[in-house]
């Protein structure tokens, strides 16, 4: 048979345990919960930082590419203008060959 005085007890007793216990316990699951997001960001970080280096990389690699286009347009525009040029003193050398021509020779 349970004596009313001892089965109070022992509830207090098991009450108090169980309150001393829950806050170790609220501190530990907390604890957790924190590794356990630091680990998630550390790992957003981490992903978060390759994914920099590698846009950075890409910038760097498209930079390059523009001076290179450049350089190319550069270079092509030269080529054209020196052409140009070239032309321009064969028409003029034909010109003047063909009003030579038509001095030394009149009709």
């Amino acid at each position: 048979m349970c004596v009313p005085c001892a089965c109070a007890r022992s509830l207090q007793v098991g009450e108090l345990a169980k309150s001393e216990q829950t806050p170790a316990s609220d501190n530990s699951v907390q604890l957790e919960k924190l590794i356990s997001t630091n680990r998630e960001q550390t790992t957003k970080i981490a992903d978060l930082t390759r994914a920099a280096a590698q846009r950075e990389a890409l910038v760097g690699q498209l930079q390059a590419q523009l001076a290179q286009a450049r350089l190319q347009a550069q270079t092509a525009q030269q080529t054209a203008q020196q052409q140009a040029q070239f032309e321009k003193e064969q028409m003029f050398a034909a010109h003047s060959q063909q009003l030579q021509a038509v001095r030394t020779d009149p009709p």
